[in-house]
């Protein structure tokens, strides 16, 4: 059966986390309505094993698809690899450090989604101002927004037949799920977040080191600044 939704899953060495956050998942995913991507980025064998079993332990409840790296390729490379994989009508992106406090969790994203005009959607978003160094987040309340946090990401797939792509040259991770956000918002789509997400977001433990945000910020700044898609927090 052609899956209603695609929920990708990136790790490295985060086994508790993700136990629990598939743990959770799993109500949900008796549904049979959605398939389950996992990238793999180069963890120990506790963690690739867990991951390898995932179809023996969902008891063959929902499509499964692995993937296992030797190495960590970084966030990424690893979503635009996802993206290309996954095969459902809404893609979601879910960190391992999630974790699911309400059954509720999708129809409260759905419901952020549906807008004909709202492209993408997550629990996090932030209205983006420009700054010397690059860019400063503040949080949105709930309503459209200018970029939503890569821990959770909800979109359509039409944005992907749009030609919205992950960029892949932001490296390991900073800033590629904002830049995907203002993708999406070039491609004529809005951003929209909301509240009482059902989730739990455990910030910090998912991702490699530090490696160098403030180059990346500013090529996040280069791309978009002066394209007349940020707007003032409060316009909208």
């Amino acid at each position: 059966m052609h899956p209603k939704y695609s929920l990708m899953i990136l790790t490295q060495n985060r086994l508790q986390q993700l136990q629990t956050l598939i743990g959770g998942l799993e109500s949900r995913l008796a549904h049979g309505d959605m398939e389950l991507l996992i990238w793999d980025n180069g963890s120990d064998k506790e963690t690739v094993d867990f991951v390898s079993d995932l179809t023996l332990t969902l008891r063959g409840t929902v499509k499964v698809k692995t993937f296992l790296q030797n190495e960590n390729v970084g966030v990424a490379r690893g979503r635009a690899e996802l993206m290309k994989a996954a095969s459902g009508d809404t893609l979601i992106f879910m960190d391992s450090d999630v974790e699911i406090i309400s059954d509720a969790w999708l129809d409260r994203l759905m419901d952020a989604l549906e807008p004909e005009n709202v492209g993408l959607a997550g629990p996090a978003g932030s209205f983006v101002m420009w700054t010397p160094d690059g860019a400063v987040f503040s949080q949105a309340i709930p309503g459209q927004c200018d970029v939503v946090a890569g821990w959770c990401q909800a979109f359509k797939k039409e944005v992907l037949d749009a030609g919205v792509a992950m960029d892949t040259e932001y490296g390991f991770f900073w800033e590629e799920d904002s830049d995907f956000c203002m993708q999406v918002r070039a491609a004529g789509w809005d951003v929209a977040t909301y509240h009482n997400t059902g989730l739990r977001h455990f910030p910090g433990q998912t991702g490699a080191e530090l490696v160098d945000r403030r180059k990346n910020m500013a090529r996040f700044k280069e791309k978009w600044q002066g394209r007349e898609l940020i707007r003032e927090e409060g316009a909208y």
